[in-house]
Formats: C-alpha cells, structure tokens, sequence
C-alpha cells in the first residue's frame, strides 16, 4: 500500500532541506522565500509548512511573530541549522510542532511531517531535553494534597 503524498509549503530554500530529490511522500504545492508570502496564500492548498531558517532568523522578533501567525493556520516543521536552546525556545513558544536539523535524514523529514499532520509533537530528544529543564519545577503530588485539605 502505498501512502498518500502529503501537500507542503516550503519557505526558504528547497536546497537547505535533506536529500530534497529522494522526499517522495511529500508534494511540494509552494516555495516562498518568506514565511510572510505564505500567509497571504490559500492555506487549503498546503496541509504542512516546513520552514527552513538560519541562526539569524531565529533571533528576528519579526520572524518569530510571522512563525507564531504561521503556526497558528497550519502545522509546521522549523528547520534549523542546530537544535540549540535558542532554536527549542522559538519553535515551542512559536507552537511550530515539529523542529528538526537542517542534516536530517529525508526519512526524518518525512516522519516529522506526518506527525505534525496527525496532531503529534516532532522534536529531537535534545530539544525536549532544553524546553523540559525551561519549566519551572512541579509541586509533588504529596505538597498538593496538603494545599486542597
């Protein structure tokens, strides 16, 4: 059985993504330079947005802001030069769902993309790791049942 082709968009640079000729589960319906161009399209033709950006971009409140707008209207995989803590933070609070390197395999790519369809989160364990430490620290169950009597 053969599974169905996923329709994405893509902002940045085809390129930048992994082994983009072999991503064969994935139809590609548009490519924009600009997360700002995507958001003025059709969002039923795409059902995921895979957003390439560099280390600059991420520190761009500007470019966060059009993720967060993005986010909200479609799922979307950012990727990124490296999954560092700032990368994490902007892809959480942004509510990307997915987040993967740049280096990924096509098969992780694709993977990230169809959990990001179904609702799923699809980050690399060190990124969990980061935004997991980032919380601040939960009352034990113990420390709660004495606060409710």
């Amino acid at each position: 059985m053969t599974a169905r082709l996923v329709r994405v968009a893509i902002v940045g640079e085809v390129d930048a993504l992994p082994a983009h000729p072999a991503l064969t589960s994935l139809e590609v319906v548009a490519q924009v330079q600009e997360i700002g161009e995507l958001l003025k399209a059709p969002s039923h033709e795409h059902e995921v947005a895979i957003v390439v950006c560099g280390a600059a971009d991420l520190r761009e409140a500007n470019f966060q802001g059009a993720l967060a707008r993005l986010a909200r209207d479609v799922p979307v995989v950012l990727v990124v030069p490296n999954i560092t803590r700032h990368a994490s933070t902007v892809a959480a609070r942004s509510r990307a769902l997915g987040l993967i390197r740049r280096d990924a395999s096509t098969e992780g790519l694709a993977r990230a993309v169809r959990a990001v369809l179904r609702g799923q989160i699809a980050y690399p364990p060190e990124a969990l790791t980061v935004l997991l430490r980032l919380l601040p620290p939960l009352a034990s169950p113990r420390s709660s049942a004495r606060a409710t009597t």
